[in-house]
């Protein structure tokens, strides 16, 4: 797969080009929807960074559930720029198709401190009330494994 092509698709994403994006697949059978450019970016890093949902279905329909999880060379996956920038509809398509809400970047900061941090409340309930406890745990909060470490809560409290 050349550099040429995957930056092409991750362009086209970036601009929320979703005929060019789809054409590109349906021209190339080998181009991955998980190939990243030389900054670590995959086209859903792009398309939800942008909030480009159109884009975000056709990308997470051809990628699996540990390649929704990529990260780049900060560490962020797609969910952490859709979080950052607003996206709400984008943040609901990934946790949907099973990204991880708790992967923390290289600065330790998972997707929802991300949204905390630029006033993104909408996208902090969202994640709030999305999160699935771990299988083991009663989901009631007295269980260490209730809450993954660091998440932030309203009053910027992490555990």
């Amino acid at each position: 797969m050349s550099e040429e092509l995957i930056n092409e698709l991750v362009l086209s994403a970036r601009y929320g080009d979703e005929e060019d994006v789809t054409r590109l697949f349906q021209e190339n059978p080998a181009l991955s929807p998980a190939a990243t450019n030389t900054s670590g970016q995959t086209a859903l890093h792009m398309a939800s960074a942008n909030g480009h949902l159109e884009v975000g279905k056709v990308l997470v329909n051809r990628l699996t559930p540990e390649q929704l999880d990529i990260q780049n060379e900060g560490g962020n996956t797609a969910l952490h720029w859709a979080a950052l920038n607003g996206h709400l509809e984008m943040v609901k398509l990934l946790v949907s198709t099973h990204a991880d809400p708790t992967i923390k970047n290289t600065a330790g900061r998972t997707a929802m401190y991300e949204a905390q941090q630029r006033g993104h409340d909408a996208i902090v309930d969202y994640l709030l009330t999305s999160y699935d406890p771990p299988k083991g745990s009663s989901g009631d909060g007295e269980d260490e494994d209730d809450v993954p470490e660091g998440t932030v809560f309203r009053a910027g409290v992490t555990e």
